[in-house]
């Protein structure tokens, strides 16, 4: 058998075709050949994803991978079969027949890679079926969503505790891209790694130019930029809407430009992902929603119209420019107007356990009253609509919803495909006289009925939908929009703003709930807030200097200046 680093390089060659590892990414693999629980801190573009896969294979056996995002993990999935790697995933938008098809290739021994996504470790047949897998290693992608310290938390990622207690001589590796000192450690506390070994590669982005930029007009600015820049481009905007308009605006001006979104279905969002990525687009407008993943080389610019809610998100974001190394600018528009309305919904969104139960009862009863289901049935929710009734929550409401659902006591999911959610509200002898002599309700209540309802509520997916009613999209809708009308049923389309909002607790006034946890919780995401503040309105130290320091960088603001960003180019 070959010296492990021989062995290292070999699958390396053999399988990507690369001649020599990335700074830090054999060390990394060589920790974790030896059994060493470890972490890894590579930026954005730095090769993590190769530290886990060479070193599962290094090690032999299942490489068990937690990844938050089902398109990440379907890529990557993909990539590993067309290299001659068996690989496989298991995530919420798979049906049960396919999951169960997938793990029984699992218990076979069929596979070298499992990728999961997170919430699949709360269901108790992984826990019972990951002692008889022949794990061999545990790797955790973008592990800062373990720490609430960090700018993306998921409660999920708690679990996987309970999975290193089922394993307790399988190494973890931990990897993110961006991480404070505090989240390492959290991240250390939280997976129970013992005496982790830390690797950390600079936060520098050679190349990357860093400005920003005060204004209020920042449309013409952008559109002389991109008039003077090659390549591709990165918009990010803060709502949904203002990426359909600037695309449109970009596009009537000359410039191929597509808008992306979390409210878009997954396969729209993967076909103008793809279309991007192939050139066919030259600019991408988007929320946060879009990048995660994406590796595209000739990114030349990253721009920002707003500002990003910490250091994290914008660095993580920036760092998708200027990844062949040829340089690209990252501009970051904002206005003292923003500045002042995002503090102002900070204090408003401060709680007392006497807010949030007022708030979380409003909940409670806008749900019962809106669908006439229990309290704390799984009910279709729409943001919107509640707020339309509850204004005195409108500052508030994305802060304490996410805050609830990170400390479990709401569930929120949207559908990965279009759905309709229904509810019967007439008596079965009123359905059975509509059905007479009307084929199409009698179609759709024969499809309803032969469905088992859950909480009260049935599900039908639009393509079900689509292929009963042999007619158009506007006849079947029209005869759903009678039927409630006529106070037949009660229906909502899921993915158009509207989700699944469940009740996971019976504890209404809180008393459970860990305030003083979950305050200080609050004043950290006000402290990411006031140093991404501080990083757009100084202007006397190196944007990049100030960034690295940020991620526990020690750096002299003069010796270490990159020489390129806008304060670095006013001194000059």
């Amino acid at each position: 058998m070959p010296e492990p680093h021989a062995l290292f390089h070999e699958l390396l060659q053999r399988y990507w075709g690369y001649e020599r590892f990335r700074p830090l990414q054999e060390d990394i693999i060589g920790s974790v050949y030896d059994g060493c629980d470890t972490v890894a801190l590579l930026p954005t573009g730095g090769g993590k994803s190769i530290t886990y896969q060479v070193a599962g294979l290094a090690r032999g056996g299942l490489t068990l991978v937690i990844t938050p995002l089902i398109a990440l993990m379907e890529d990557q999935v993909l990539a590993l079969q067309q290299r001659g790697i068996r690989a496989t995933a298991v995530h919420s938008g798979l049906g049960q027949v396919e999951i169960a098809r997938r793990l029984d290739g699992v218990d076979c021994g069929a596979y070298s890679f499992l990728y999961l996504s997170p919430e699949r470790l709360t269901t108790e047949h992984l826990l019972t079926s990951v002692t008889r897998w022949g794990v061999k290693l545990l790797a955790v992608d973008e592990a800062h969503c373990i720490s609430q310290w960090g700018h993306d938390f998921r409660p999920n990622y708690r679990r996987i505790a309970e999975v290193r207690q089922c394993l307790p001589d399988v190494p973890i590796l931990a990897v993110t891209a961006t991480a404070t000192p505090h989240v390492v450690q959290d991240i250390e506390t939280n997976l129970l790694l013992r005496a982790p070994r830390r690797f950390s590669a600079t936060f520098q982005r050679p190349g990357l130019q860093y400005a920003v930029k005060d204004t209020i007009a920042p449309y013409t600015y952008l559109r002389r930029i991109l008039a003077h820049t090659s390549g591709t481009s990165i918009i990010y905007v803060r709502k949904r809407d203002a990426t359909e308009e600037l695309a449109l605006e970009l596009t009537m001006h000359g410039v191929k430009a597509l808008a992306y979104h979390a409210g878009m279905s997954s396969e729209e969002r993967k076909k103008r992902q793809e279309a991007w990525m192939r050139g066919e687009v030259r600019v991408m407008v988007s929320t946060n929603a879009f990048g995660m993943g994406i590796d595209k080389p000739d990114v030349r610019l990253v721009c920002h119209l707003g500002l990003p809610s910490s250091l994290e998100e914008y660095y993580q974001e920036a760092g998708r420019g200027g990844r062949d190394g040829r340089g690209a600018l990252a501009i970051l528009f904002y206005s003292p107007e923003e500045l002042f309305l995002q503090k102002q919904r900070l204090e408003k969104s401060r709680f007392t356990r006497q807010t949030l139960r007022g708030f979380y009862a409003a909940l409670l009863q806008y749900c019962s009253e809106e669908w006439g289901l229990s309290s704390f049935a799984a009910t279709p929710f729409s943001p919107q609509g509640f707020l339309s009734c509850h204004e005195q929550y409108l500052s508030q409401f994305s802060t304490w919803f996410q805050l609830l659902q990170n400390s479990e006591y709401l569930r929120f999911t949207m559908p990965t495909r279009p759905e309709y959610l229904f509810s019967l509200c007439a008596s079965s002898g009123d359905i059975e006289r509509a059905r007479q002599g009307h084929p199409a309700v009698d179609a759709f209540f024969q499809l309803l009925l032969g469905r088992l309802p859950e909480e009260g509520l049935y599900t039908l997916p639009l393509s079900l939908l689509e292929k009963t009613f042999r007619a158009t999209k506007e006849d079947w809708r029209m005869l759903l929009v009678r039927l409630e009308q006529q106070g037949y049923i009660r229906y909502a389309a899921l993915g158009q703003g509207v989700g699944i909002l469940s009740f996971l607790t019976d504890d209404d006034a809180l008393e459970g709930f860990d305030l003083p946890y979950w305050q200080q919780v609050h004043r950290l995401a006000e402290q990411r807030y006031e140093a991404m503040v501080g990083y757009v309105q100084q202007h006397a130290v190196c944007r990049e200097v100030l960034l690295r320091r940020y991620f526990g960088e020690k750096l002299d603001p003069l010796a270490d200046a990159c020489g390129r960003c806008d304060v670095c180019m006013g001194a000059k």
